[in-house]
């Protein structure tokens, strides 16, 4: 909470509503480990306000949520539902599956707390539906960055034995050169020293 603190001082210094927001979302979530959901529902609403008026909906959506589950947790299911169904036409608008999966697993959380069991379950499924779809594309990008990587380091390798061929070779050719140079040097010596007998 004290390190919170210091965020949200330095962030308001800044003028960063983002992190502003965030922090509000951070001393929200504390209040409601502690079980002091009135608390914590002022926090995430302050973080809903302020992103209200951003571009930014991906940490508006966590703020829209969190006020819900903090709702549904302090037994108000009425604007807990509201605040549900904003976060799930937005998620909806920006195709994000991942808060998808978050909005029917908190759906699932209020009719099953209402003893709706036909709808909790139909969330239920929903939510693991988009948990499986975020877990795919995760897998997904986890193969590529793998097969990238691969390329990367066989490139690499690639590299690295032309280079160590190219050295090799100059190597060779340096020592050719050496060569030549000494025998030259010896048949001119021999020369110059035949020349000087004869003479």
């Amino acid at each position: 909470r004290y390190y919170y603190g210091e965020s949200l001082r330095f962030n308001e210094l800044a003028g960063s509503d983002l992190g502003v927001s965030l922090c509000r979302t951070h001393f929200g979530r504390l209040y409601e480990q502690e079980g002091r959901y009135d608390l914590a529902i002022d926090e995430y609403k302050i973080a809903y306000d302020i992103m209200s008026d951003s571009d930014d909906r991906w940490h508006w959506l966590e703020a829209c949520l969190a006020l819900s589950r903090a709702y549904a947790a302090d037994g108000k299911t009425s604007p807990a539902r509201k605040y549900l169904n904003e976060a799930k036409q937005t998620a909806e608008n920006i195709n994000s599956t991942g808060h998808l999966s978050d909005v029917f697993k908190q759906e699932y959380n209020i009719e099953l707390s209402l003893k709706n069991y036909k709808k909790a379950l139909d969330a239920y499924i929903r939510s693991s539906e988009y948990s499986k779809q975020v877990t795919n594309e995760k897998n997904l990008t986890h193969m590529q960055n793998v097969r990238v990587r691969y390329e990367r380091e066989k490139r690499q390798t690639e590299i690295s034995l032309l280079r160590q061929n190219y050295q090799v070779e100059e190597h060779r050719r340096n020592l050719i050169l050496y060569t030549l140079f000494i025998t030259l040097a010896f048949a001119i010596i021999i020369i110059a020293f035949l020349g000087y007998i004869v003479r």
